[in-house]
């Protein structure tokens, strides 16, 4: 139904709401399976002959309505069919921006825990091990506490132990103590236990160091060396913001500016034996992981960006193997 004001020009059909007028859940239908009928209802009246009268319930003549030559219904059928699915397919990953426009993309939900990863019928003696930061409390680390929480979400068997070291800015002392700390706790482990490693900050510098060979580290070359047994028992290792990143690393994850590296970096291979199984996460301009010109807000952003859930990927896909 067409409508013209006074002074003559069209106006929109009052049949059609446009989009402010549209509820929330007219976009929320978009998200659900099976719910592309529009293209199906245009089908079907184009399959009725192309009536030049449109009843007012049907909307204004002429969106999205063309004349076509006439095809076999089963075409149409499968076509719409088709499109309803690519529709589905795209909304779901947070592509209808009909409803997103000017916010930022949605993410499939593949980091929720029982989502993509169905981990509770698998058995497994997990011990997670997490190394806080730099004057974070002995409770855990802001940006690990929540990774480690997933991980016992998926399996309910797992234990969580935060490293007891002293974590002070001196780290001429404490990264010792955190060295020899983690490697009592790792040579004590079960031999029937999995073990995965978290580090933020001077946590990862620490793990970094306890990983290494006695001669390859900065600190705590005099502590004893990790037993292989309980190396080989390692599944997964994630660090972020490590003072001691190496540029060029094949386990090098995240936003960091290719051709910065740490002020303290390794040498590079230091780690090549656990490379399948580290990730290493850098943030752009991170003072700790990027070197000089870098900012604190950088190294505190890994909490609120993308970089714990992939861990928690990561993590997750190498405890299926």
């Amino acid at each position: 139904m067409k409508c013209h004001d006074h002074s003559g020009q069209l106006l929109r059909s009052v049949h059609r709401k446009t989009d402010h007028q549209r509820g929330p859940g007219h976009f929320g239908q978009l998200l659900q399976p099976g719910r592309g009928t529009g293209g199906a209802a245009r089908a079907q009246h184009r399959r009725q002959g192309h009536h030049r009268d449109r009843r007012p319930d049907q909307g204004p003549p002429g969106l999205g309505h063309r004349r076509t030559q006439r095809r076999p219904a089963g075409t149409r059928a499968r076509r719409n069919s088709a499109s309803a699915v690519r529709r589905v397919g795209q909304a779901t990953h947070g592509d209808d921006r009909r409803c997103h426009r000017g916010q930022r993309r949605l993410q499939p939900d593949r980091h929720r825990v029982g989502a993509a990863y169905p981990l509770r019928s698998l058995t497994v003696a997990l011990h997670i091990i997490a190394a806080r930061g730099s004057t974070e409390p002995q409770s855990g680390s802001f940006i690990l506490e929540p990774i480690g929480r997933k991980l016992i979400a998926a399996f309910p068997d797992a234990r969580l132990t935060q490293l007891a070291y002293p974590a002070t800015l001196q780290f001429d002392s404490s990264v010792p103590a955190g060295v020899t700390a983690l490697l009592s706790v790792l040579n004590s482990s079960a031999p029937d236990e999995d073990l995965v490693l978290l580090g933020f900050s001077q946590g990862a510098w620490v793990i970094g160091e306890t990983l290494a060979l006695p001669s390859g580290r900065m600190y705590g070359a005099d502590a004893e060396a990790l037993d292989s047994g309980a190396a080989d028992r390692i599944r997964s290792v994630v660090f972020f913001g490590d003072p001691r990143f190496t540029e060029g690393e094949p386990f090098n994850a995240g936003t960091f500016e290719p051709g910065r590296q740490a002020e303290l970096a390794r040498p590079l291979g230091t780690l090549r034996a656990y490379e399948s199984r580290l990730r290493n996460y850098c943030a752009k301009d991170d003072l700790a992981c990027q070197g000089p010109g870098g900012n604190m807000f950088a190294h505190v952003s890994y909490a609120s960006n993308e970089m714990p859930d992939q861990a928690v990927e990561f993590i997750l896909n190498s405890l299926r193997d």
